[in-house]
C-alpha cells in the first residue's frame, strides 16, 4: 500500500515535471516572447502556465495582444486580429440589440422657434443602421410671421458610427448611441396666408449628427443637413419653414434641428 502510494506520486511529481519543461511560446504583436504551456485558447484570451510556478497557477492574456503561438510540436498557430475584432464587435452588438429598446419618439425642441412643430420616429434595424421619419405641422409655434398653415415631412436611412466603448470589452453602449450619416428624402407644402402665396418644397439631403441615450430611455440627437433642393418660390424667403430651399438659381438645401426622445 505504501510502495503504491509513493508511486503515484512520483506518477504525478514526474507528469507535472514534463509538463512544466514542454515549452510553448507566446509570441506578442510587440516582440515579447512567453516562454510556457499553452493551457487553453479561447475566443477572448490564452490561458498558459510558467515553469517558474506550480503547474496548476494560471495566467491568462487579452489574445488582441498575441501575434502567433508556436507550440513545442512544432506547430504554429497565427492569430486572425480582423476576425478576433469582428466576432467581438458583433457578438456584443447582436446581444445588445436583443436587450435594449429599438424605438424612439422625438420632438425637435427648436422648431417651434421658426413656425413649425416637428416629431419624429426612428427604428433601429440591426446594429449600426437606423430607418427614421419626421412630420412637421407648419403654423404651429410661436412665431409665424406669414401666417403659414401647411405640413412637411422626411424619410431618411442613417448610418451609425461604430461604435462609441467605454471599457475593454464594451462596445455598444447602445445601439441607437453615437455619430452618423443620414441620407434624407424632405418635402414640405404650405400657404402663406398672409401673402396668398402657396409654397411647395422638396430636397434631398446627407444629415452629419450626433446622437446620446441615457438610461436605455432618454436621447438627445444634434444634427445639420445639407443637399440639393427645389421650390416654386421665386426669391428667398425670409422664414425658412421645415427645411430651408433656394431657389431654382441657387438649388441648396439646408436643415438642421436639435431632437429629445423616449425609447420604447
Amino acid at each position: 500500500m505504501k510502495s503504491t502510494i509513493i508511486l503515484t506520486v512520483l506518477l504525478l511529481f514526474t507528469g507535472s515535471l514534463l509538463h512544466l519543461q514542454a515549452q510553448d511560446r507566446i509570441v506578442k504583436r510587440n516582440g515579447e516572447v512567453i516562454e510556457c504551456k499553452v493551457l487553453e485558447v479561447g475566443s477572448a484570451e490564452i490561458k498558459y502556465s510558467l515553469a517558474e510556478y506550480n503547474f496548476q497557477v494560471q495566467f491568462s492574456i487579452d489574445k488582441k495582444q498575441v501575434d502567433k503561438i508556436l507550440f513545442e510540436n512544432g506547430q504554429e498557430l497565427t492569430i486572425d486580429h480582423a476576425a478576433v475584432a469582428r466576432e467581438d464587435a458583433e457578438s456584443n452588438s447582436a446581444d445588445l440589440f436583443l436587450v435594449q429598446n429599438k424605438n424612439a419618439i422625438k420632438l425637435n425642441f427648436l422648431s417651434p422657434l421658426w413656425g413649425v412643430t416637428t416629431f419624429g420616429y426612428e427604428r433601429a434595424l440591426k446594429p449600426g443602421q437606423s430607418i427614421e421619419t419626421a412630420a412637421g405641422i407648419i403654423g404651429l409655434g410661436f412665431k409665424n410671421p406669414d401666417n403659414a398653415i401647411g405640413v412637411g415631412l422626411k424619410a431618411g436611412y442613417k448610418f451609425i458610427r461604430s461604435p462609441d466603448f467605454y471599457l475593454q470589452g464594451m462596445r455598444y453602449a447602445h445601439i441607437l448611441k453615437g455619430g452618423y450619416v443620414r441620407p434624407e428624402l424632405a418635402f414640405a407644402s404650405y400657404q402663406l396666408r398672409d401673402k396668398d402665396r402657396q409654397v411647395t418644397k422638396f430636397a434631398v439631403l446627407l444629415n452629419l449628427g450626433k446622437q446620446w441615450v441615457f438610461s436605455d430611455v432618454f436621447l438627445v440627437d444634434l444634427y445639420f443637413g445639407f443637399g440639393y433642393g427645389y421650390s416654386n418660390a421665386r426669391e428667398f424667403e425670409d422664414y425658412p419653414y421645415f427645411i430651408g430651399v433656394g431657389t431654382n438659381r441657387t438649388p441648396i438645401a439646408l436643415t438642421g434641428g436639435f431632437n429629445i426622445g423616449i425609447l420604447f
